[in-house]
């Protein structure tokens, strides 16, 4: 059993919904005040598929003073406290950036800027092609792929979540630039260049390492790729109408009209000799 509140907060003057997992009456207490402020019962809402819980819905919408609470069910059960305030989202698209900053692969994560995340420089050895390993070749070439993210909670680093990810944040920075100005205290933070651009550099510094389908060793995996991402670019593009296959275009194209305004060498991207 459970109440499930946003621990974030709530704004005032807006709906406030939590979420229970048993009927009950339930009651807010100002945790600072030790006074009641607020009582109610729980609506049903019916079985969640996704879950498999049965849910209950804790309306307090009415409540809009400024003030930290907390529910409490009639039968001893208590949430997570929780604020209601007009500066509850502030921090929000901070901490959202500044995660990339931690899922950083092959540099230290200095305790000035990580706090307890702080890491020395991970996966710095030569990268070498799957089928080599498998073949276990002696003397493989090797190829320098330090950098990057790492993706969700394992070490992996993915160019297509990469291309998504970079696709959105840019042009985030594209449509709102004014609302993303704040700094991130990153290494990067006194370079007079946007941290949310900082940070995409990262990843696209590591992006562009890949090996091109114009070398002779990168050919035949790039066209197998290639093949597999039309084909499944195609199946999504008919059940959905949405155009899969733009995410790596817009990566890699997106930071110029931007980047070359703040900071022009990032932005330079020397030209590639054409395949032969």
């Amino acid at each position: 059993m459970g109440i499930y509140v946003n621990q974030l907060g709530y704004l005032p003057n807006t709906r406030k919904i939590a979420a229970a997992t048993f009927p009950c009456n339930f009651k807010i207490m100002d945790t600072v005040k030790k006074q009641i402020v607020f009582e109610g019962t729980a609506l049903d809402k019916g079985m969640d598929e996704s879950s498999g819980d049965h849910m209950y819905e804790l309306d307090f919408s009415a409540l809009n003073t400024p003030g930290s609470y907390r529910i409490e069910a009639e039968n001893g059960t208590s949430s997570h406290p929780f604020r209601i305030a007009a500066d509850v989202y502030g921090s929000l698209k901070s901490a959202l950036i500044k995660a990339l900053y931690y899922q950083r692969c092959g540099c230290d994560l200095p305790e000035e800027y990580a706090g307890v995340y702080t890491h020395d420089a991970c996966h710095m050895d030569g990268a070498i092609f799957l089928q080599d390993y498998l073949d276990q070749k002696e003397n493989p070439k090797t190829y320098n792929m330090t950098g990057g993210w790492h993706d969700a909670g394992d070490f992996g680093r993915y160019s297509s979540p990469a291309a998504v990810a970079l696709a959105h944040l840019l042009y985030a920075y594209e449509l709102f630039p004014d609302a993303l100005q704040m700094s991130l205290n990153i290494p990067e933070s006194d370079n007079e260049f946007p941290d949310i651009l900082n940070e995409c550099l990262y990843e696209l510094t590591w992006l562009m390492k890949g090996c091109s389908h114009t070398k002779p060793e990168g050919k035949e995996f790039a066209l197998r790729v290639m093949d597999h991402l039309k084909d499944t670019a195609a199946r999504w593009k008919q059940e959905t109408g949405i155009g899969f296959s733009l995410y790596g275009t817009l990566c890699t194209s997106a930071p110029h009209s931007r980047v070359r305004d703040v900071h022009p060498a990032a932005a330079r991207i020397p030209p590639r000799s054409p395949p032969r």
